[in-house]
C-alpha cells in the first residue's frame, strides 16, 4: 500500500492506510502473545513433570549403594542449604509416557561433594542406568566450585527409556504388548544363538536366528489400584549351521551347553525391566527344550524357549 502511494496512487484513503497499519500491529501483537504462551507452557512442563527425575533415583541409589541422599528439585537447587555429599536431580525437559515407559526427558544431575570424594563421572551414571534397565545418554560433565570450599559435579542425562519402579498404566494390556516384550527378548536370543558357533564357521540355511512363536496375555487382575498381568510366550532359537573343521581337524559343532547358558543370560537381562503397556516384570520363568520331529529326534540344535512372567503396574 505504501509502495502504491509512493507511485502517486491517490485512490488509497487515509482510513484504509490506518486500517492496514492496525491489522499489522494486531498480527504482531498476537504473534508475540503466542510465543509467550508457548514459552510459558514449556516452562510449566518442566516445572510440573519430574517423572524421569523420579525414576532415575533408583539408578543413582544403585551407584552410591544408598549411602548418599538424593533430592528431586524444581529449578536450580540452593547448594548453601545442604550438606555434602548430596545428589540433586532436576528435570529440564518433559518426558513422554509411552505405556509406562518414559521417553525423551532430560535430567541434570548435580553431585555436591568434598574435594576428598571421588567425582561423579558420566560412565558411572551410564553403568548405573544400565544395571536397572534404563537407556540413557550422559553429557561430558563438569566440576565447578561450590560454597564452603565444596565441589559440584554436573552431568546432563538424556533419557531414551526410563521407568518408575511401578509404572502407571491406565490402559488394559493386549497381546500386542506381550509380543512387543517377547520381541525384545528375541533380539537377545538371536545374539545368543549366533555366539554358539565360531564366526568363521557359521552357515545359517534357514535365514533366522530367533523368532516369536507365541505371545499371550494369560490373565490380568486389578486390586486396589495395582494391576497384575501374567504373560506367556515361546521363542524359537535357531543357531547357525556349523561348517568346516576346527584346528584339531574335527567337524565344528554347536556347543549345546554354551548355547543354553547364553539363552539364560539373555533372558536374565530383561529381569525387572519395564515394558510398554505391561509394567515391570517379576521373576521371569523359562524352560528350554530341543525341537524334535514327529519321531522325537532333535532337529539340529534348535531350541524352543517358553517364557512366563507376571507384570505389575499402577492403574492411576
Amino acid at each position: 500500500m505504501l509502495a502504491a502511494l509512493s507511485r502517486g496512487d491517490d485512490t488509497i484513503s487515509s482510513e484504509a492506510l490506518n486500517l492496514a497499519r492496525a491489522d499489522v500491529d494486531r498480527a504482531e501483537a498476537l504473534e508475540l502473545a503466542a510465543r509467550k504462551h508457548v514459552q510459558a507452557l514449556s516452562q510449566q512442563s518442566t516445572e510440573t513433570d519430574h517423572s524421569a527425575a523420579d525414576a532415575l533415583v533408583t539408578a543413582i541409589q544403585h551407584h552410591f549403594n544408598g549411602l548418599v541422599p538424593i533430592q528431586v528439585t524444581v529449578g536450580t537447587p540452593d547448594l548453601t542449604q545442604h550438606d555434602a555429599p548430596m545428589v540433586f536431580l532436576t528435570q529440564t525437559k518433559a518426558a513422554v509416557d509411552d505405556g509406562g515407559v518414559l521417553k525423551g526427558g532430560e535430567v541434570e544431575v548435580r553431585y555436591l561433594r568434598s574435594a576428598l570424594y571421588s567425582p561423579l563421572l558420566p560412565k558411572d551414571l551410564a553403568a548405573a542406568a544400565k544395571v536397572v534397565g534404563f537407556r540413557t545418554e550422559a553429557s561430558k560433565g563438569k566440576a565447578s566450585p561450590a560454597p564452603d570450599g565444596l565441589l559440584v559435579d554436573s552431568i546432563k542425562l538424556k533419557c531414551a527409556e526410563v521407568f518408575a519402579t511401578t509404572p502407571i498404566i491406565a490402559t488394559e494390556p493386549t497381546d500386542a504388548d506381550a509380543r512387543h516384550w517377547l520381541s525384545k527378548i528375541m533380539g537377545d536370543l538371536g545374539a545368543a544363538a549366533q555366539s554358539a558357533v565360531p564366526s568363521t564357521h557359521r552357515l545359517n540355511e534357514d535365514g533366522f536366528l530367533a523368532r516369536v512363536l507365541d505371545a499371550t496375555i494369560e490373565q490380568t487382575k486389578v486390586t486396589k489400584g495395582q494391576r497384575s498381568t501374567k504373560v506367556s510366550g515361546a521363542i524359537e532359537v535357531n543357531p547357525p549351521t556349523p561348517s568346516g573343521v576346527s584346528r584339531s581337524g574335527k567337524p565344528v559343532q554347536v556347543d549345546v551347553q554354551f548355547l543354553d547358558r547364553a539363552i539364560n543370560r539373555a533372558v536374565d537381562q530383561h529381569q525387572s525391566i519395564a515394558s510398554r503397556g505391561l509394567g515391570a516384570p517379576g521373576e521371569i520363568e523359562r524352560t528350554i527344550r530341543p525341537i524334535t520331529d514327529k519321531s522325537g529326534y532333535p532337529i539340529g540344535q534348535r531350541r524352543v524357549v517358553k517364557i512366563e512372567a507376571t507384570f505389575t503396574a499402577a492403574t492411576e
